[in-house]
């Protein structure tokens, strides 16, 4: 009886955490190459990816854009291959705000829906920050490695696999994020 017990708690336990699991990951959202404007988290879920955008340090959204493939290719770049954030599958606009851009990105919306197993997702995030404490400034925002690693975004991408540079003449970033499908 206990052992059965157990077994159903498991079983209740699974059905709650849901089809995927994987760790959250987080990042630095760069503006200009160079300025530190907020974080973003992203959280596996039963069924998808919760995607949080946060500017911080005085800097505040008026846009974002997310890509997620599972291939670097199919991030939508240009013949050059540099990124067109404004064709990524997911985008909001606000007016500025210091309030998080949120997404909530199932995987049966990622390209033809993910099948059980373990998968190599990658994902560009974009955003449109200003700054208006004092001189307005308007910059374009990639996620990327966090403040924590010994770099600078005018430095070569860290030795960090997960990172990887998107495009030839511009700048941004994109990275791996794995989940299981269960």
């Amino acid at each position: 009886m206990k052992r059965r017990t157990i077994l159903v708690l498991l079983a209740l336990v699974v059905l709650v955490l849901g089809s995927s699991y994987a760790s959250a990951f987080s990042g630095t959202l760069w503006a200009g190459k160079n300025e530190n404007a907020g974080i973003f988290n992203i959280l596996p879920t039963g069924t998808g990816l919760m995607i949080t955008i946060l500017p911080q340090n005085g800097w505040k959204i008026t846009e974002s854009h997310v890509a997620v493939h599972t291939s670097p290719a199919n991030i939508p770049q240009n013949k050059k291959g540099n990124p067109i954030p404004g064709h990524f599958t997911w985008g909001q606009t606000s007016a500025p705000i210091t309030t998080p851009h949120l997404y909530t990105i199932p995987f049966s919306e990622i390209e033809e829906g993910l099948s059980p197993g373990t998968h190599t997702l990658y994902i560009a995030i974009h955003a449109v920050v200003v700054e208006t404490d004092g001189i307005i400034q308007e910059e374009t925002a990639w996620g990327g490695p966090c403040v924590g690693l010994p770099w600078s975004p005018g430095d070569p991408l860290p030795s960090d696999p997960l990172f990887m540079k998107i495009g030839t003449n511009r700048w941004g970033y994109y990275f791996e994020l794995e989940v299981t499908v269960l």
